[in-house]
């Protein structure tokens, strides 16, 4: 563990955190879409992750000497009968605007990463990025993630 990534902690967000995941999303929103949408909106999204884990589960990073959070992200989970395994995506990614570029999405990752190894059933971890956002995909590809050749399609309902 480098320097940087050593002095954040990750930890499994609990109900508490129900507020600061609002904060965030609402801040991944506002940034990923240019749209504002009230908090209300998110927080039963975000109360159903924390009390059904088999919808996924969020991480929350937090700097040593302090644990408020500054940044967070939440996995959800895809079976693959191909791979007869779980594809872990990645989601709803947030860091603090101050502290982007310290390390805080890459000691996220990394326990992302250490915790699906440790898992018998994941065989990969997915996210999707904004075509636009290139800070993000540079981000992902020092991570050692690869541009998938599909693209995504959606129905709304």
């Amino acid at each position: 563990m480098n320097k940087l990534q050593s002095q954040f902690k990750i930890r499994k967000a609990t109900y508490e955190d129900i507020g600061i995941l609002s904060v965030f999303s609402l801040a991944v929103i506002k940034e990923g879409d240019g749209i504002s949408v009230p908090s209300e909106h998110v927080k039963p999204g975000i109360e159903a992750v924390l009390k059904d884990e088999t919808k996924g589960f969020y991480l929350v990073a937090s700097q040593q000497d302090n644990l408020d959070p500054i940044g967070c992200l939440m996995i959800t989970f895809e079976w693959s009968d191909v791979n007869n395994g779980f594809y872990w995506w990645i989601q709803s990614v947030y860091v603090d605007p101050t502290l982007r570029r310290m390390g805080v999405y890459s000691a996220l990752h990394k326990h992302v990463v250490n915790l699906a190894k440790s898992s018998k059933n994941v065989s990969r971890i997915k996210l999707y990025v904004h075509e636009t956002n290139t800070r993000a995909q540079t981000t992902y590809r020092t991570m050692g993630m690869n541009e998938a050749p599909h693209k995504i399609f959606e129905f709304y309902l």
